[in-house]
């Protein structure tokens, strides 16, 4: 049997067809793999930072107190102590930041950044804070931050406190 130019065209044209098809899945497969590695180190990434972060903190008698005493009351500190608690909680913000940008890459991150913004957000002298525009973060940030402090206060998780900023 002989094939003609056409038929031999033909067969060339479909196994070439074939051939992007096959290349094509397997991109896609490459692909989900990769989002899926980037997924699990994200997670770990921002768990990892936020233990090694509170880690840091709890390992030092004197930051706990100014930690604690700072998310508590940060008039009742001395000016160096609220000066350090503000620059603690200005790296652990940036932390937030790294996470939510993380988060806007894969949506299943966002539930880990939330817990870690929350705990933080229901205290009266955070959201001072933040209200203040100390943290000089993106729109979409400050917009995402604000939202959840709007839905933590209509959902009756805001603990208020008769407390100053400093």
């Amino acid at each position: 049997m002989t094939l003609t130019l056409q038929e031999l065209t033909n067969i060339t044209e479909i196994a070439a067809t074939i051939g992007v098809i096959i290349t094509m899945i397997y991109v896609v497969i490459e692909v989900r793999e990769t989002t899926r590695i980037y997924t699990a180190n994200a997670h770990t990434d921002i768990g990892t930072a936020g233990a090694e972060f509170l880690a840091s903190i709890y390992a030092d008698k004197e930051l706990v107190t100014v930690w604690v005493g700072g998310l508590n009351n940060p008039a009742e500190l001395t000016e160096e102590q609220r000066s350090r608690f503000w620059l603690v909680l200005l790296a652990y913000w940036t932390l937030l930041a790294n996470g939510y940008y993380m988060a806007r890459v894969d949506p299943t991150i966002t539930s880990r950044i939330e817990g870690m913004l929350d705990l933080m957000i229901v205290r009266a002298p955070v959201r001072q804070w933040w209200e203040s525009g100390a943290y000089n973060s993106s729109p979409d940030f400050r917009e995402y931050v604000d939202s959840r402090i709007n839905y933590l206060k209509q959902s009756g998780q805001i603990i208020e406190a008769a407390t100053a900023a400093g």
